[in-house]
């Protein structure tokens, strides 16, 4: 039996879920965005008066490792830290890209390849190449899309490759073919937390919550001011 509390914060909206044994219980998003260290108390106060729940009743805290926005890795960190540190109960992370590329593979009928991506600044995303299985074909990385970049990426591959997340617009103009198919609707949120937490709960895969840090992939963009003009 496992009651998890999973957090997304990756990206401009948070929002958490409640899961038992893999299934969801309750789900809610944030009302406004880039507000992570506000909204998710209250995102996580919502959802557990849906779910009916107490923090003390979960088994584990599930969050989304990275890539994704600095500020939002570091307060999904931050929050499971406490909860667990005071529940004594164990930090379960989930890389972003993988939890995409899980809920891309849960909407298909079919072998596919998955190519999560998700926005990163101007024209560059963070990507990775899963297989049928949800093996890492090409590990994440960031990557700048220009006319060869997605060739470079499933230029062998017979099957069909299912592109998603939030990056995916930045290369769908500039290469298509019959066996791509787009799904920018799939975007980070807590439920596709849900079925790769609860595998990795069952095989006692967890993190050391003393240590842990996000998968950050890239150093924040941090800019110094300019000097005020007198």
């Amino acid at each position: 039996m496992s009651t998890i509390l999973h957090l997304e914060t990756s990206e401009k909206l948070c929002s958490v879920a409640v899961a038992n044994n893999g299934k969801m219980l309750a789900y809610d998003m944030a009302s406004a965005s880039n507000d992570h260290a506000r909204q998710i108390t209250l995102v996580i106060e919502r959802v557990l008066q849906q779910a009916e729940l107490h923090l003390d009743q979960f088994s584990a805290i599930a969050i989304s490792s990275g890539p994704g926005s600095y500020t939002g890795l570091r307060v999904a960190a931050s929050a499971s830290k406490g909860i667990c540190y005071a529940l004594d109960i164990p930090l379960i992370a989930i890389n972003t890209l993988i939890s995409l590329a899980h809920a891309a593979e849960q909407q298909t009928s079919e072998e596919a390849v998955y190519v999560p991506m998700m926005d990163a600044r101007r024209m560059e995303v963070y990507t990775a190449v899963y297989d049928a299985q949800l093996k890492p074909v090409i590990v994440p990385h960031a990557r700048i899309m220009d006319e060869n970049s997605l060739q470079e990426l499933v230029g062998g591959f017979d099957v069909p490759i299912i592109i998603c997340g939030s990056g995916s617009h930045k290369c769908k103009h500039l290469f298509n073919s019959d066996n791509m198919l787009y799904r920018e609707d799939l975007i980070n949120n807590a439920k596709n937390l849900i079925r790769p937490a609860y595998q990795a709960y069952c095989n006692d895969v967890f993190e050391d919550a003393a240590y842990f840090k996000p998968f950050y992939l890239k150093a924040p963009n941090i800019t110094t001011p300019k000097p005020i003009l007198k």
